[in-house]
């Protein structure tokens, strides 16, 4: 099989790999920033605060090797649906808030050990790893940039529409 021959081939792993990671928990990134300033003033919480909740990300060194060791287990397809349906579900959770500092730190713990260890290069890239061999490499960079790529897309026209 020629180099050009297995993308086009595999190619629908290669676009659930980076559909996965495009609006799994790697975009979050992109748009906490966005609703940070909003959450600050709307429910009067300090920067402090917010720091507290940056540090819940170091849960990921202790659920990353948790997570592979699941989808080995599971596999890649039953992780990724975990990650499928919770993901949205989470944002739906923050957009119920009332300004309970604490109901938001703990939305975001949870989001790490669920979203966090489901939608990320720890599931997708396994199913790179097991689909493409001569292409690996440009398969994992075209998934991995899926998130920063929609993160420029989306975060002017979300910061635009929550602005407006």
């Amino acid at each position: 099989m020629t180099y050009l021959g297995e993308l086009r081939v595999n190619w629908r792993f290669l676009t659930a790999a980076t559909l996965g990671l495009g609006f799994g928990y790697g975009i979050t990134s992109y748009l906490n920033n966005i609703f940070t300033p909003h959450l600050l003033s709307a429910f009067g919480w300090t920067k402090a605060q917010m720091s507290i909740v940056g540090s819940v990300l170091i849960l990921g060194v202790i659920s990353m090797p948790i997570a592979g060791r699941l989808a080995d287990i599971f596999g890649t397809r039953r992780m990724a649906m975990i990650g499928v349906i919770s993901t949205p579900l989470f944002f739906v959770g923050f957009s119920t808030m009332t300004g309970n500092f604490s109901h938001y730190v703990w939305l975001s713990v949870a989001q790490v050990l669920v979203a966090g260890m489901t939608t990320t290069m720890i599931v997708y890239s396994r199913l790179i790893a097991t689909e493409f061999k001569a292409t690996r490499g440009i398969a994992v960079a075209i998934a991995a940039s899926a998130p920063p790529a929609l993160g420029a897309v989306l975060a002017p026209l979300l910061s635009n529409f929550i602005d407006a």
